[in-house]
């Protein structure tokens, strides 16, 4: 089935579906890490879904990205019940997920306040992990409800680069002139036609991202070569001899695709990125750790600053293939973008390690966007049918990729539905539609006070009525 990114459901919304493992993690908060053979009182003890791929999940949705998990989920005892119930309360649909009669996998785990370290403890049970024969099952090839599909590398490693491999490969299984079995070929000479033959049809299928954490996954680089974007963990990095995440991301690019992007975060020392800006010139940009934070809870940064970056690749329209310009060489706007995507990666990261949970993420990225929510606003009159022009040609760059948490903030303030349309010239429509009451228009001029960076008009009802009755609005300049 031929999917673009212009004509469906998927590639026009932006959603993503996260495949990996699910489990509860069993949440046990001290003052400072027990000694071996002593008794200890803690402080705080929650539940919380864990799992790599489902925390993105958690934190895609909280920052307004649409998104499915897929996975095995167990059904016996009460902790299956409790993970089910809270993808449902976190907006994050199952219906891909492959059901089965075992318990749920669980980890106990230890967050010391006075360090800031968590320490895992993972119990697999007998909760078995996704193959590719449930996952080509369930899509038989057809992806195109998805515009991103990132996967949790876990240790049933040649099911996962299958699982890649497939969507990677769906929007050429109708073409009679390539052979998909030319992706095993050895040759260099073959691999690299066949990179460029998949990036170049990137923006006809979803973008697959890899994440490799765990160091003791063994074959795990094998698996690197079957993804657009790859994120390398600290520890898997570090025991491959990487002493930070630059030198971690140049190692690890000759064994990717030819046209990947390599993610490495590195803690309280930031991130890097790298990708080809030709096939002979590699680029690395890097970004700073969010700094001066006092740190709470680091379980799920890392799950956090791989969701940012996705978060911010997908809004911005990241596709490989349309990063090369004549020559096969890779425009400016790719570095820009990826750029932001760690930037703003980062940003999560940090935020989430100051609260226990997730619960405050949105919150917290509009602080870390510079968005103020205590702009003053007019009274508006009767009729509220909203249209916002907003010109923001000055520091157009930085305020384009902060129109999606303005629209996250308006809709959950006021539970209208915004949206944003471009025009040539730069100029951003922001409409929404919503119910002519009283206590909807207070609530909806509460929400639009969440706005950023330029002067903005503010148009009521028909057109007459806008020229009519029409309020400026002076918005905080973005801190460069």
């Amino acid at each position: 089935m031929s999917t673009t990114r212009d004509g469906t459901v998927g590639f026009e919304n932006g959603k993503v579906m996260c495949v990996g493992l699910a489990c509860v993690d069993f949440v046990n908060v001290v003052d400072s890490f027990p000694q071996e053979d002593s008794d200890k009182r803690g402080e705080r003890y929650y539940w919380q879904r864990g799992g790599n791929a489902t925390n993105n999940c958690t934190v895609l949705t909280k920052l307004s990205t649409p998104c499915d998990f897929m996975g095995v989920l167990g059904t016996k005892g009460a902790e299956a019940s409790w993970i089910a119930e809270d993808f449902e309360k976190c907006g994050v649909s199952t219906v891909h997920c492959v059901r089965k009669n075992v318990q749920c996998s669980s980890a106990t785990v230890i967050l010391s306040i006075d360090s800031g370290t968590r320490t895992i403890i993972f119990y697999p049970r007998d909760q078995p992990q996704l193959t590719y024969e449930e996952f080509n099952k369930e899509f038989k090839g057809d992806f195109s409800s998805y515009s991103w599909i990132h996967f949790e590398l876990t240790s049933n490693v040649p099911d996962v680069c299958n699982m890649m491999n497939a969507v990677l490969t769906c929007e050429l299984r109708e073409k009679p002139e390539f052979d998909c079995e030319e992706l095993q070929e050895d040759s260099h000479s073959e691999r690299e036609k066949v990179d460029t033959v998949l990036t170049m049809q990137a923006s006809q299928r979803p973008i697959v991202s890899l994440e490799i954490e765990k160091p003791e996954i063994e074959d795990a680089e094998k698996s690197m070569d079957k993804a657009d974007v790859v994120f390398i963990s600290k520890d898997f990095a570090k025991s491959r001899g990487c002493t930070d995440a630059v030198e971690a991301v140049k190692k690890f690019q000759p064994i990717c695709r030819l046209w990947a992007t390599v993610i490495c975060a590195w803690g309280e020392c930031g991130a890097a990125a790298s990708y080809l800006e030709n096939p002979e010139s590699l680029c690395v940009v890097t970004s700073p750790a969010l700094a001066n934070i006092s740190v709470v809870d680091s379980l799920g940064a890392g799950d956090s600053f791989v969701a940012g970056v996705i978060h911010t690749l997908v809004r911005r329209q990241f596709i490989p293939g349309a990063s090369l310009g004549q020559g096969g060489v890779v425009t400016e706007r790719h570095k820009q973008v990826v750029e932001e995507a760690i930037v703003f990666g980062c940003k999560v990261a940090g935020l989430k390690c100051t609260m226990f949970g997730y619960d405050g993420i949105t919150d917290l990225a509009l602080k870390a966007s510079n968005i103020n929510k205590d702009t003053h606003l007019r009274k508006l009159g009767n009729h509220f049918d909203p249209q916002i022009v907003i010109n923001g040609s000055e520091h157009w760059s930085k305020f384009e990729r902060e129109l999606d948490l303005v629209k996250t903030c308006c809709e959950r303030e006021s539970g209208a539905q915004f949206g944003f349309s471009t025009t040539s010239n730069r100029q951003t429509n922001f409409s929404g539609t919503a119910r002519d009451t009283p206590l909807e228009r207070s609530k909806r001029n509460t929400a639009l006070s969440a706005a950023t960076d330029v002067n903005i008009q503010h148009g009521l009802g028909s057109t007459s009525t806008a020229n009519k009755h029409r309020s400026s609005f002076l918005w905080n300049r973005w801190s460069s």
